[in-house]
């Protein structure tokens, strides 16, 4: 598939992409807050107290309500100003194999990203630098997963394709694929404004741009982001269920016995000459040289998003 797109079409793009993370940024550092003060204003959020004096439940519904809010809304505001057409759900057909090839081989590429982001953190380390953990979200009953799964893997399996490969990632294609799929899996890693978990992303943002790309099926990367969040929620519950002593087994059980099976799936996925390997039959070929492409992607909207987006990153190591 090829793209005739003139500069100032490409130009266009990268304004819509560079609009919608500012206002991202502006949702993620703002609304929580206004939120807060809204609650407390009313008398229902009390100050320093733990989760403002609400339930666990009562909690976690308005973090799920605020997330929405805040990830799913900007970029449709972005897409009314710049009046964009183009559908953020592409859904082509697929087939059954495909999805047990994302599902399970997407996983085990997710395992192999996490190995990845801990000898990054190790060698961080080694040089004298600990960078700040990642954010952990604990799993205890049963009532809980439900709740977890809900908030920590379903929304952002929805909301966070809609916005980095939907919108981001469409909106770049006829930049390249191979652009597209960098960029928008670094804005997705910027977007978590934490090294480690940042990098963990960009290098998930890399697998789910590709079968995005591959397969033209937002589901299908959404089905492979749910997959990871599900399983590392689930590893989560049992962990805490398993007796001290044999946490270590169950981990390595449950951690690499998922990266096997996925890199025999993706193996043999490799000799059935499966859609998703080899040559791709909806790669976008610009017509333009790299120079006016790159030329192009350089609107001051989408600088200044990366520049605060990065901004915020540091902050965290320092604080």
């Amino acid at each position: 598939m090829g793209t005739n797109m003139k500069p100032k079409d490409l130009r266009r793009r990268a304004h819509f992409v560079g609009m919608g993370m500012l206002l991202h940024i502006a949702f993620m550092l703002l609304l929580f807050q206004l939120v807060i003060w809204g609650l407390a204003w009313a008398g229902v959020w009390t100050v320093d107290v733990p989760n403002g004096g609400l339930s666990g439940g009562q909690y976690d519904v308005l973090y799920a309500a605020v997330y929405a809010v805040a990830m799913g809304v900007p970029l449709w505001i972005a897409a009314g100003i710049f009046r964009w057409k183009e559908n953020p759900f592409p859904a082509k057909r697929t087939t059954p194999g495909a999805v047990i090839v994302v599902a399970l081989g997407g996983l085990a590429l997710c395992m192999a990203a996490n190995l990845a982001t801990d000898a990054m953190a190790s060698l961080f380390q080694a040089g004298g630098v600990s960078l700040p953990a990642p954010p952990v979200v604990s799993t205890t009953t049963a009532g809980n997963l439900w709740v977890n799964l809900l908030i920590f893997a379903l929304l952002p399996a929805i909301l966070e394709e809609m916005v980095f490969r939907g919108f981001v990632l469409g909106a770049l294609r006829p930049f390249g694929d191979t652009f597209a799929i960098v960029v928008s899996a670094a804005l997705f890693g910027l977007m978590h404004t934490q090294p480690l978990q940042g990098f963990f992303a960009f290098l998930m943002g890399l697998v789910l741009g590709y079968v995005f790309v591959r397969t033209g099926n937002l589901w299908l990367a959404s089905l492979l982001h749910f997959t990871n969040n599900a399983y590392s929620t689930v590893m989560d519950l049992v962990l805490n269920k398993t007796p001290a002593a044999q946490q270590g087994q169950v981990y390595v059980l449950l951690f690499y016995g998922a990266g096997i099976v996925g890199f025999a799936v993706l193996l043999g996925a490799g000799v059935l000459r499966s859609p998703l390997v080899g040559k791709n039959p909806n790669k976008t070929e610009p017509a333009l040289p790299l120079s006016k492409r790159l030329t192009a992607a350089c609107s001051p909207l989408l600088i200044i998003a990366v520049v605060l987006f990065a901004a915020l990153t540091v902050l965290r190591v320092f604080e």
